[in-house]
């Protein structure tokens, strides 16, 4: 009875025969090698996608932003500001009309731009702002109380790790109605125009 258990026991067995007692360390060897070449594979095309997650997403909260600029001016029935301190990469309500974001305008409204994301177009057209409205040396959004927009524009956004722009504009300023473009290397265009889909770097 002793001699039949003693067989039964890992320990017991002679050098020949492995049972589930783990990994040998080739085989763990083995292991990281091959999820080290995987990881080495799959992380850039990760970070990528989340570069331009994160670039996208910023585009899109200013869209919604200005279009919430647009609603505030209908809906309080006078004109409305909006201004981008290109330093911080801060778009914010420029309530009293001073260009400085104070504790008033980051009560009614601010958005930040992720890290990573900064004010600014592409090479040969970097201006963080084309269009638009001057008013005391800045370049500045004025949406009005019918809906409509003093001079159309548009606040550039820039990716620094993927190197992609977008571009959150005004095309129409009759109407104000704001559009999402993206930079293509010679012109920018909007989601689908011309039946092509955006390219990413």
């Amino acid at each position: 009875m002793r001699s039949s258990r003693r067989a039964m026991e890992p320990w017991a067995r002679g050098p020949g025969c492995r049972g589930s007692e783990g990994f040998t360390l080739l085989e763990a060897i083995i292991t990281l090698t091959i999820l080290a070449i995987l990881l080495t594979l799959t992380v850039p095309g990760l970070m990528s996608v989340m570069d331009r997650r994160r670039l996208l997403g910023d585009g899109e909260k200013a869209v919604a932003f200005l279009q919430r600029a647009r609603y505030q001016s209908i809906q309080r029935n006078r004109q409305l500001r909006v201004d981008l301190d290109t330093g911080s990469g801060t778009l914010f309500f420029d309530v009293d009309g001073d260009g400085l974001l104070g504790t008033t305008e980051r009560q009614v409204g601010v958005l930040e731009l992720s890290r990573g994301v900064l004010a600014g177009g592409p090479p040969g057209d970097a201006d963080a702002i084309s269009g638009f409205s001057l008013l005391d040396g800045r370049r500045v959004a004025v949406f009005r109380p019918d809906g409509s927009v003093l001079d159309g524009g548009g606040l550039r956004l820039h990716d620094v790790e993927a190197d992609d722009y977008l571009e959150v504009s005004v095309i129409e300023p009759a109407t104000g109605l704001i559009r999402l473009r993206k930079w293509d290397g010679s012109a920018w265009r909007e989601q689908g125009e011309g039946g092509e889909s955006w390219n990413w770097n």
